[in-house]
């Protein structure tokens, strides 16, 4: 067997059976390479947009496939949502580019290409309130010195932990210092009891008006030892509660 190609994500509701065949294909076909299909999981241009988050993450699994075993992994193709050109998507299946993106205009292979500089008018800057879930934690901590460095008038920080966390009370003197308002709250991002209270105690004169995810759950391993049980939280963030809107 030269090579496998995998539809099981086609449909965006078997993302973990991908993974688990990946590692399977690994450890039991040495000799065979593996290509991933997609359903409108990237954008070519403004006016083709990101249809399916969840197949996007299959991307960034792709990568990680790709840096672990570069002998073994093919690539990932990702087709548009409606009529296919199957004839199109299987041609490029072998070939010398590992991520590209059939539609009805063409085939487009990625690239890193620089971005325009931004002006001053382009920069975002943080008001009123801004949220970080799993903002005691590293990668918090990160985006709150970030938020604060913008000028941010009110960061709400909340973990599992809260100000019981390892470095708390430090970030959160780091912060003040650094002109922002914070305000620490304990709880699981993903119990929407505990979200509606943390919100419910925000400053009138600072409404919410950001939220960034970064609360998540680390059980990481290489492709080829994961197994199902493993495979849901090595493959995105701990899921926001409902009715958030992410991107």
């Amino acid at each position: 067997m030269r090579g496998v190609v995998s539809l099981l994500a086609l449909d965006g509701t078997d993302q973990v059976s991908t993974v688990e065949a990946t590692g399977r294909l690994l450890r039991d076909h040495p000799e065979a390479a593996l290509w991933c299909l997609t359903r409108g999981a990237v954008s070519t241009a403004p006016d083709d947009p990101v249809e399916d988050p969840d197949q996007a993450r299959l991307w960034g699994f792709a990568q990680s496939a790709a840096i672990e075993h570069p002998d073994r992994w093919g690539g990932v193709v990702d087709v548009p949502a409606g009529d296919v050109d199957w004839a199109a998507a299987l041609a490029v299946v072998g070939g010398s580019e590992d991520q590209v993106a059939v539609r009805r205009g063409g085939v487009f292979a990625r690239r890193i290409v620089s971005a325009p500089a931004a002006t001053a008018r382009d920069e975002w800057r943080p008001t009123g309130s801004t949220l970080i879930t799993g903002g005691t934690g590293a990668l918090g901590a990160h985006v709150a010195r970030w938020l604060a460095r913008l000028g941010a008038p009110h960061l709400l920080l909340l973990s599992r932990r809260g100000a019981a966390a390892p470095g708390a009370a430090a970030l959160v003197a780091e912060l003040r210092e650094r002109g922002s308002r914070v305000t620490v709250a304990t709880g699981d991002a993903g119990d929407r009891d505990t979200l509606a209270a943390a919100l419910a105690g925000l400053p009138e004169e600072a409404p919410l008006t950001a939220v960034f995810h970064t609360a998540g759950v680390l059980d990481d391993g290489l492709i080829a030892d994961l197994t199902a049980p493993a495979t849901p939280p090595s493959t995105g963030r701990r899921p926001p509660p409902r009715g958030t809107c992410t991107s």
